[in-house]
Formats: C-alpha cells, sequence, structure tokens
C-alpha cells in the first residue's frame, strides 16, 4: 500500500511461536501532568466486561521548468541528510487555513479527537507523534518513545486515550485530557506501551470501548483491554502480514485481511474465527488472475455479513461472510460480485452510514489509478467514477450528510456530493504528495499531512 512506508521485519510464512505470551512493558511519564483514570475505565478492564458491552446495544497546479527541476536534482545529491525538509516543487495555491510543520520527516497518520476537535494527533518517519490545535497550529504535547516511523495515530471513541503504533513494533496508549477552549492545557501520559513483537500494520479502537486490536507483519492479531493493557486474545489465522481490519459498527465483530489472501470474520468474545476464507484457492475469489495479489483494505456493511475486500491488483470481491465457515470451506453463494471497474491497486475502502443522505446505501472504492469508484450497495452497480489526477489514498463518508471526502497523491483533498457526483470543493497547500486525511465530526474542519513534512488544515 502507498502509505505505509517500507522496510522493517521480513514477512514470515507461519505465525510467530509464543503468540499467547504477554505483549505489553510498563510505561513511562511523557513529561506531562497525570490523569485520573475516567469513571467508564473500570466497566472495561475485563474481558468479561467487555463481553457485556458487546452485547449491549482547485486550480490547476503549475509545473516546474526543466532549468528549476535539475536544480533541484542537484541539490538533492548535495544533501542527503535523512529528514531534510523539501522545498516547494511546485507554485500552488495555498487554501489552507493553519498548519503544524514540526515534523522533520514524511508524516504517515493525522487523526482528530472526537470530542475535543480542535485537537489532532499526527506521526510520521522522524519516529515522532505529536498533539496540536488545530485552531493555531500549536505543539500541545511530544509523544516519544518510538524507534522507527510512527505510521498509526488513533483515539479512543471517547478521546481519553491514544494509540501511536509504529514500524518498531511497538503500540504507545496515552492518556490525553484537557484541551477543551482556547488556551486551554492538554495532557498526555504514558499509560502502557504494547509490545506485539513485530511491525505493527495498523491498529484500531473497538467503537464503544477501550478495548485495542492491531495487525502485525507476522499475520497475527492482538486484542488488548485498555488502560491496563491486559492482553484479551492473540488471533491466529493469517500466514502473511495481516494488513488491515475492521470492527463492524456495533462492534460485535471483527474482520481481518491479509496480505496471503485470506479473510477472517472473528468472534471478539471468544477470539475464535467465524468465518475464514482462502480466497487465492477459489478462482472465484482471488485477489488477482491466477491467484495471484494480495488483500490491502476491507470494509464490512451495517449488517456485518458481507465484505468488500480491495487487492493489490485493483479488483474488489464483495463477499457474504454467511456463505463461509470457521474451517474455510464455501459455497456458491459466498461471491456476491465481483468489481473491476478500476486496474491499479485499491488503497482504501468504505461503506457510507447514511443511506438516507447518500440516496442509497454505497460502497466506495479508491485507486492509485487516481478514481474512486461508487457503487449502489444493494445492487452494486456502478454509480459513478469520481477523478482524482494521481493515486487516491484516503476517502471518508461523513456520517449523515451526502458529502464524501477524499485526498491524493496528486496534493489535493476534495469534497463530493455523492448524490450528483459533483465536486463540491478542492483545497492544495501541500508541496509534496499527500499521504493522509482526517475529517472533523461534522465535516467543518479537514486534516491532511504527507511526503512535505506538513499537516495542513482546510475548512
Amino acid at each position: 500500500m502507498l502509505t505505509h512506508p517500507s522496510g522493517g521485519d521480513d514477512m514470515t510464512d507461519n505465525v510467530r511461536a509464543g503468540a499467547g505470551a504477554s505483549a505489553t512493558s510498563s510505561g513511562r511519564s511523557a513529561g506531562v501532568a497525570d490523569q485520573d483514570a475516567p469513571e467508564h475505565f473500570d466497566a472495561m478492564d475485563t474481558a468479561e466486561s467487555y463481553d457485556q458491552n458487546l452485547h449491549d446495544d482547485g486550480d490547476a497546479m503549475s509545473e516546474l521548468s526543466e532549468d528549476d527541476a535539475a536544480e533541484d536534482s542537484n541539490d538533492d545529491e548535495d544533501d542527503d541528510t535523512e529528514g531534510s525538509r523539501p522545498g516547494p516543487s511546485i507554485a500552488a495555491r495555498d487554501d489552507s487555513v493553519q498548519g503544524f510543520f514540526d515534523h522533520k520527516d514524511s508524516i504517515y497518520a493525522v487523526a482528530i479527537h472526537p470530542t475535543v476537535t480542535d485537537i489532532a494527533a499526527s506521526g510520521g518517519g522522524d519516529e515522532k507523534a505529536y498533539l496540536w490545535r488545530i485552531s493555531t497550529g500549536e505543539r500541545l504535547a511530544t509523544l516519544d518513545g518510538h524507534s522507527d516511523s510512527v505510521t498509526g495515530v488513533s483515539f479512543s471513541a471517547d478521546g481519553s486515550l491514544l494509540a501511536t503504533s509504529g514500524m518498531d513494533g511497538l503500540i504507545c496508549v496515552w492518556k490525553v485530557s484537557g484541551g477543551e477552549g482556547a488556551g486551554a492545557t492538554v495532557s498526555a501520559e504514558l499509560a502502557v506501551e504494547l509490545e506485539p513483537g513485530s511491525e505493527v500494520m495498523w491498529a484500531t479502537w473497538h467503537p464503544k470501548g477501550n478495548v485495542l486490536v492491531a495487525g502485525t507483519q507476522d499475520g497475527l492479531v492482538w486484542m488488548w483491554n485498555l488502560p491496563k493493557g491486559d492482553v484479551m486474545h492473540t488471533l491466529s489465522g493469517h500466514t502473511g502480514a495481516c494488513t488491515y481490519g475492521v470492527w463492524a459498527s456495533d462492534g460485535k465483530s471483527l474482520v481481518t485481511c491479509a496480505e496471503d489472501a485470506t479473510l477472517i470474520k472473528w468472534d471478539p468474545r471468544s477470539g475464535s474465527p467465524v468465518a475464514r476464507i482462502d480466497c487465492a484457492a477459489d478462482e472465484r475469489l482471488a485477489p488477482g488472475p491466477d491467484g495471484q495479489g494480495a488483500w490491502n483494505v476491507v470494509a464490512v456493511d451495517p449488517t456485518a455479513t458481507v465484505v468488500a475486500a480491495g487487492s493489490s491488483e485493483g479488483l474488489v470481491k464483495v463477499i457474504n461472510l454467511a456463505g463461509a465457515s470457521s474451517s474455510g470451506t464455501t459455497n456458491n453463494n459466498t461471491l456476491i460480485a465481483s468489481l473491476e471497474a478500476q486496474q491499479e491497486s485499491i488503497e482504501a475502502i468504505a461503506y457510507s452510514s447514511s443511506a438516507t443522505a447518500t440516496g442509497g446505501a454505497l460502497l466506495a472504492c479508491a485507486s492509485v489509478e487516481g478514481s474512486v469508484a461508487i457503487y449502489e450497495a444493494g445492487s452494486l452497480r456502478l454509480r459513478t467514477t469520481l477523478k482524482h489526477d494521481d493515486a487516491v489514498v484516503a476517502l471518508h463518508f461523513e456520517p449523515n450528510t451526502p458529502y464524501l471526502f477524499t485526498a491524493s497523491t496528486d496534493r489535493s483533498c476534495r469534497k463530493w456530493d455523492i448524490r450528483t457526483g459533483q465536486q463540491i470543493k478542492q483545497w492544495t497547500g501541500h508541496q509534496d504528495s499527500i499521504l493522509c486525511m482526517a475529517v472533523a465530526k461534522g465535516g467543518s474542519k479537514v486534516v491532511t499531512a504527507g511526503d512535505d513534512f506538513a499537516a495542513l488544515v482546510f475548512e
């Protein structure tokens, strides 16, 4: 995938031995004030309580001249210092209203606090993560502790915890408090370090509680109870790097995909697979021709029975999980559709959460070829194709609105009205590829970041 830097440990062919061992270590202070755990932490301190919780219901950008390009090339040869900021490479309109510029390398991940929407987090190739204020660009906290690129940042559902994850095989979980109102103090204290033992490919919080799951390069999926960091389950079933994972909207199931072309739906209470599909073994379900290719991303429909998996070969397979068993057997009802409107790697995929606002439930698939294919979720008819000028690396349906946000390595972020397929806004300002995007609740602000070491704010 484009947004995940290369490097790290080599992918193993088999799951790592000793997977049941503890994956936590004691925390240390980040040099900011401590905070008492919120009351709801106590309700999530054991797997038993978690089980109870599960049952609760632009303008075109101009090109460099040949002379300027040659000069830039010479400058690059003269200065090989890692982390040196790239100079402006285009004369682009800057639509940003604010920015954060403390990173010294590419920024791979951004997130916006779910309740205090003036606070953002970012992580990058400089091995740093930061908390910062969106309205002023002020740095609020430096989150040290990683020894390799920070490729993931995510807030828990209530924003009281922040997880930073990276290529060093480490997840740091921070207690975050304060920040409401201009000038308000923000504190971030390291609660616990989680050590799954292999490069972290992704990490995501339970949609309701303080449970974190993460997939690693060795194919394992870990589940922790926070803030204590107790290991709830270590899930094994993939033999290739686990590239993506997503919770069902009700939090009662988890779906993961991997480079070995497997898809698994898990019961998070027991840690057992509900359905496992080895797609490479079935030509109908394979992510590419002749059983080739890997799954990059996966999305779960609102019923939690259908998944859409996007592949490195540009295919999207819509699969009925009810047509597969935990042992891997499938039937003729397993494959619902093979979507082939795009030819290059699928980098992001999502179902709309509001059928009314968008004129019917939709499925959006973003590709390296610069397109976003929009399908009607029921009939899987191609409704429209949205166009960028380069790879689309992120997309976001804003709930209860007809709007879709997209970000691209063409250095632009765009807002679309899905009812008509029309572009509403195009924001520019980056001097290099955008790699990640976060949208504030309600869609009032968008934060993008990437290879120019900058995080920009648009509204």
